[in-house]
């Protein structure tokens, strides 16, 4: 009797401690709240920063709820800055630089400066993004360039999503620069499986990144109707993947055929997390 009071005990302090809310308070108790509040902050940041251009348009409206006045780089500044005062411009959409004049500074002082960089290696989709070499008739998929130094063994079998900026021309002719940003995993590039390769091609895996490194967008058995999808004739229009295409109309909410030019990338849709026992690690994406 003694000993199933005693089992009972200990089985009811294991529920204690490993219960759902017992786990998150010990979590949310394991980084100082200031941290964890940093920590989440950069995440959120990561989560929507997919790309350059949308880290450097967060990055700008951080600036100017900071009180930090924006300036174009092609006007003359001439009277415009004041000591104290606090600028920013952009270039390029993908370019953040900001400054803040010193309150005792006077022409021909010195400055320091701090860089960053708003971009890392990724899978960048090609100019001309419909995939002719190797490509399965069963699969759509795309053509895409290794931008940076990557680790791109890291990026097979990931949830893989999209974005960028995308230039649409309305019926009155006049561009517009849109943000592209589609979080589901509508890309992956999988991996051989495993009874399909020796052991000397597992122990030296070594991908072919221009054969090998090739995303897969769907079945090309579901491909929306092309005539219905396809955007005016041309040498950008017939060189899409018109499935693509139709996926950044839907986004967008535009016509395929106002679809003029766009400069995408991959990235990993799984977001950002705080790991570790204590919280303490960032995870985040592949190398």
């Amino acid at each position: 009797k003694e000993m199933t009071k005693a089992t009972g005990k200990r089985a009811a302090d294991a529920a204690g401690k490993n219960g759902p809310e017992s786990k998150s308070a010990r979590l949310n108790a394991a980084l100082p709240e200031v941290q964890r509040e940093r920590a989440l902050r950069f995440i959120n940041f990561l989560t929507a920063a997919v790309t350059p251009f949308h880290a450097v348009s967060i990055g700008s409206t951080m600036l100017h709820d900071a009180g930090f006045v924006r300036l174009e780089e092609s006007s003359s500044w001439a009277g415009s800055l004041q000591p104290g005062g606090r600028y920013y411009y952009t270039r390029c959409d993908s370019t953040l630089v900001a400054f803040v004049v010193g309150g005792g500074y006077s022409p021909g002082g010195g400055f320091k400066v701090v860089g960053a960089h708003t971009d890392s290696p990724t899978l960048k989709c090609k100019p001309l993004t419909k995939h002719n070499g190797g490509s399965t008739e069963s699969l759509t998929q795309l053509s895409v360039v290794t931008y940076g130094g990557g680790l791109w063994h890291t990026w097979f079998d990931r949830d893989l999503g999209i974005g960028g900026m995308v230039l649409t021309r309305a019926a009155d002719g006049s561009l517009q620069k849109r943000l592209l940003s589609v979080h589901e995993p509508v890309l992956r590039v999988p991996a051989l499986c495993i009874h399909l390769q020796t052991a000397d091609e597992r122990a030296s895996f070594n991908p072919n990144k221009e054969t090998q490194l090739v995303p897969v967008l769907c079945m090309s058995a579901l491909r929306e109707d092309q005539d219905k999808a396809a955007p005016a004739d041309g040498v950008f229009a017939g060189g899409q993947e018109q499935e693509l295409l139709a996926l950044i109309a839907r986004s967008l909410g535009v016509p395929p055929e106002e679809i003029t030019s766009m400069d995408l990338s991959l990235f990993d849709a799984n977001p950002p997390a705080l790991g570790g026992s204590h919280s303490e690690f960032v995870s985040a994406g592949p190398g």
